[in-house]
């Protein structure tokens, strides 16, 4: 194996490790920021959740696991909308880009907006509100490069600028996602895989925003514009360690089962089941299930606003077919797919996503 490859996994192994020390989840709960790194708004994954994780591929692999953009033949265009808990009126947009470098290498860009909607903005003077509304901006944007380190392993890694804003108060960071895929057995049925998510600094809200108005007391009296500060928050590290076998496999129909052991430094543990059955990689139809302890228990022990059920259907048309030439094995032909996910929630009427993906 590739030296590179063992450095590489040497090092996610160790981040592994230390992503395991330390103050429990419980603990931690109250330091938590930046929690839509933890969101996933690309909708055939969510479909089926922690069974497209060990063999994700393009542009959606760069929010579960940045090396299955190695996989991109050509280049790979993705939307997605996802309408958060229904009537709770919040949002988000993504945007996908992957493109091929070479014959084992890919790039990707990937774009996340969260909209919350209009707030009113209120005062101790005037606590049912001023007349004037604000908009929180929550966005991220990653840069990512993946390579197939040999026919059966690919790795890679992302950094993502995450910045949070509201009323003159804004923050941002850096954060790093790596990943390792690994293939083999009868057609590649078996895939297995390692992401370790949302790994950097702390973030701190600053801006004028926190400034306000105050008086020293002393021999006179001064009026002074002052700043609070705000206290830091840590972001959303997640480790990922993913497994799914190809049941059925042939050009006509392809049976997928695949799960996932989510690990999170600030909320409990994850077990994510999934299915997903393609006809003649046309039609998809896509079941899920996430547990964690406590999730039947009381309403205090329930932390997740999920219930746990996911599904998902999706198609996928030709757009145009490839011409072969002497120098390619195969025609890479364009398509475009479109994918609808459900996420069942215990409040409000559940979760919402569609998505567009072009494949050319």
């Amino acid at each position: 194996m590739n030296i590179k490859l063992n450095l590489f996994a040497a090092a996610l192994l160790v981040s592994v490790f230390t992503f395991g020390q330390g103050e429990t989840a419980s603990e931690k709960r109250g330091q938590a920021g930046a929690t839509e790194l933890q969101l996933n708004p690309w909708v055939r994954s969510a479909g089926w959740l922690g069974g497209s994780i060990a063999g994700v591929r393009g542009a959606e692999a760069m929010r579960l696991n940045v090396g299955g953009i190695a996989e991109t033949k050509g280049m790979e265009l993705a939307f997605a909308n996802t309408n958060w808990n229904s009537g709770s009126g919040i949002s988000s947009f993504a945007l996908g880009y992957t493109q091929q470098v070479g014959d084992s290498s890919a790039l990707g860009i990937s774009l996340m907006s969260m909209n919350f909607g209009d707030f009113v903005q209120t005062s101790v003077d005037l606590p049912e509100g001023t007349g004037v509304t604000f908009k929180p901006q929550f966005f991220n944007l990653g840069i990512a490069y993946s390579k197939q380190f040999s026919p059966h392993v690919n790795g890679g890694i992302l950094v993502r600028i995450v910045n949070e804003s509201v009323a003159n108060v804004s923050a941002s960071g850096i954060a790093i996602d790596a990943g390792v895929q690994y293939k083999g057995g009868k057609k590649d049925a078996f895939k297995f895989g390692v992401s370790l998510r949302n790994v950097g600094s702390k973030l701190q809200f600053a801006g004028d925003g926190l400034t306000y108005r105050g008086t020293i007391s002393g021999g006179s009296d001064y009026d002074l514009s002052l700043k609070a500060r705000s206290e830091a928050f840590e972001l959303p590290v997640m480790l990922n360690l993913a497994v799914s076998y190809d049941v059925i496999s042939s050009p006509i129909a392809m049976f997928t089962l695949g799960g996932n052991f989510n690990s999170n430094s600030f909320t409990n543990d994850q077990l994510q089941f999934g299915a997903q059955y393609a006809f003649q990689n046309k039609f998809f139809a896509r079941l899920g299930y996430n547990y964690y302890s406590g999730m039947f228990g009381t309403e205090e022990q329930k932390t997740d606003i999920n219930n746990g059920l996911t599904a998902g259907i999706g198609v996928k048309a030709l757009l145009s077919k490839g011409l072969q030439d002497d120098d390619d094995k195969k025609a890479k032909n364009s398509t475009i797919g479109i994918d609808y996910a459900f996420r069942g929630t215990n409040s409000f009427s559940g979760t919402h996503g569609i998505s567009v993906t072009f494949q050319l």
